[in-house]
């Protein structure tokens, strides 16, 4: 007699697809129960042969993964999830002003030197806001005012920073 055995199933889960920050450790588990032998591919230059691995990866952006697998009769199948994990290389969005200290009024440009291609939200400590990434603000009133800047990238990460008492007019 002849015995034909169907492919096992190839599918994975991860404990998370989407992280904002590098050295989180993901945890892979394969949606099979028949499979005995694993073939996984990070997508940067890592592998795994375990059942379930856990991967870290060490720079950001958006992976493959792949999985490899075979099941006792020798049969195999193989899935890649495109774009599958994304990790966000964290930001630090500390800023630098032209003058902080003077007289009423007093015009301040700030600069983020980060990349335009991030969202803004600027607060700088008197109720006004900016959503540009480099904005120059009048303070009318005397006072110390405390600014804070909060950036999102592409992936929806937020990133913030505050400078206690930064202008002083």
């Amino acid at each position: 007699y002849i015995i034909i055995s169907s492919k096992p199933s190839a599918d994975f889960t991860a404990d998370t697809t989407k992280f904002c920050s590098l050295n989180h450790t993901f945890v892979f588990t394969p949606v099979t129960n028949n499979a005995n032998n694993y073939n996984w591919n990070f997508h940067d230059g890592y592998s795994s042969s375990l059942e379930s691995p856990s991967h870290i990866y060490s720079s950001g952006g958006k992976r493959n993964v792949t999985l490899g697998l075979t099941d006792p009769n020798g049969c195999s199948n193989t899935l890649t999830k495109s774009n599958y994990i994304t990790v966000s290389e964290e930001l630090n969005p500390v800023f630098s002003v032209n003058n902080n200290i003077g007289c009423t009024p007093l015009n301040v440009t700030f600069n983020s030197g980060l990349s335009s291609l991030l969202n803004f939200q600027w607060n700088f400590g008197d109720g006004a806001t900016s959503a540009i990434a480099n904005p120059s603000h009048l303070y009318n009133d005397s006072g110390m005012y405390t600014v804070s800047l909060t950036v999102m990238d592409a992936n929806n990460c937020s990133f913030s920073y505050t400078s206690d008492s930064l202008v002083n007019t």
